[in-house]
């Protein structure tokens, strides 16, 4: 198992790649403390916990992956406040709340070049945050246009067409069994009594021929 926080040791890194590792982790505050990475790519794990407000001392840092994990809270206002940050992807995770005002005023239109947050838990509707991307945003195909698609805790038993619930499922389960006791049950039952019918057809056969 990897421990995040010691990597700190490695002081002088500057391009940190551990995607597609499998790594189950929290992110570590203490991985604030790489104040000279600029490329920091831990997508497509299994790391947990939230992005830190420390993050901001990481003033290097270019590029900030965490795309396809199992990261939660909300997304810290602070990270507008890296300046030379120029990609951010977060999305695939559970992040919740709204996309931070602060980003939007330290940005500023096309003040970030890449955006992602899409497939997360925001707050709908979800802040328009296309403009602050230069490049590229996947807002449009995260959350549609008005940014109420795909957004907010999901809602189970607050529409039909997601499935049966645990309560149908039980029923269906018990509803199941029961028919077949029953039809076992018909089934032995008419059985018996084929028995006794061939049985009482042999009696009288027996007395039939005994009277010869």
């Amino acid at each position: 198992r990897m421990n995040l926080g010691s990597l700190v040791q490695l002081t002088l890194i500057e391009h940190l790649d551990l995607s597609d590792n499998n790594i189950a982790e929290t992110f570590h505050v203490s991985l604030t403390q790489f104040t000279k990475v600029n490329y920091l790519n831990l997508g497509t794990n299994r790391i947990s916990g939230s992005i830190p407000g420390a993050i901001v001392d990481m003033t290097e840092l270019k590029v900030l992956n965490l795309e396809r994990n199992n990261m939660a809270g909300t997304l810290p206002p602070q990270l507008s406040q890296i300046h030379n940050l120029r990609t951010l992807n977060i999305s695939e995770n559970k992040f919740t709340g709204e996309v931070p005002e602060e980003w939007g005023n330290d940005w500023g239109v096309g003040g970030i070049e890449y955006l992602n947050l899409g497939d997360n838990l925001l707050d709908c509707p979800v802040r328009d945050y296309s403009e602050w991307a230069g490049v590229q945003s996947d807002f449009v195909d995260s959350y549609g246009p008005d940014g109420n698609t795909n957004c907010g805790v999901p809602d189970d038993g607050g529409d039909d067409s997601k499935g049966l619930d645990g309560v149908e499922v039980a029923i269906i389960v018990i509803a199941v069994i029961i028919f077949f006791i029953i039809g076992f049950y018909c089934w032995h039952a008419q059985s018996q009594k084929n028995v006794k019918n061939q049985v009482a057809m042999l009696s009288e056969e027996d007395v039939f021929g005994d009277d010869d």
